[in-house]
């Protein structure tokens, strides 16, 4: 099984993974298509064909189900570039700074991606079911970590940091 990504596409600018990079995917418009019977639920059939056929998979296929038998492969795959690790690395040291940690082993980070942009401006994905985080599913994942650990520091990031410094609980909510 071979995968086909663009070189241009976002996966491959961020990722070291080992694929077909082509300047063109349109090859891929002429394979026959499959797709979650339901939407954001696992289905089975979608691992059920021969590996001589060209496959595209489309949708979001969100189950963890359907990459389990390669989660070694997968961890090897989707590891950052080196110019991204090395950005990241630098962004937490100063956030460390600022809240006057001296080293990462005495806090406990806790990374929160909240997604809005593409959910609250897309009617098919509120159809089929995606919703935000709402500020009390927020609240409660917080107390859930500050419950669990000691010196806990949440990294949050969004594509609306306006709406995600508005919800984000401050502290523990009792």
């Amino acid at each position: 099984m071979r995968l086909i990504v663009g070189e241009n596409t976002e996966i491959n600018r961020v990722f070291n993974i080992d694929v077909d990079v082509r300047p063109d995917v349109k090859i891929c418009q002429t394979f026959n298509y499959r797709h979650e019977k339901r939407s954001s639920a696992y289905d089975d059939s979608l691992l059920r064909f021969n590996n001589s056929q060209n496959v595209r998979l489309v949708r979001s296929l969100q189950s963890w189900k359907y990459f389990y038998e390669f989660r070694k492969e997968l961890r090897k795959q989707l590891t950052f570039r080196r110019h991204i690790q090395i950005e990241a690395e630098h962004n937490i040291m100063q956030i460390l700074q600022k809240f006057n940690e001296e080293s990462r082993k005495m806090v406990t980070l806790v990374g929160i991606h909240i997604r809005l942009g593409d959910i609250f401006s897309n009617s098919y994905l509120k159809k089929v079911g995606f919703n935000i985080a709402t500020p009390e599913y927020l609240s409660k994942s917080v107390n859930y970590f500050l419950s669990k650990y000691r010196n806990v520091l949440f990294l949050v990031t969004s594509q609306n940091m306006t709406w995600a410094k508005a919800n984000m609980p401050r502290e523990k909510q009792g």
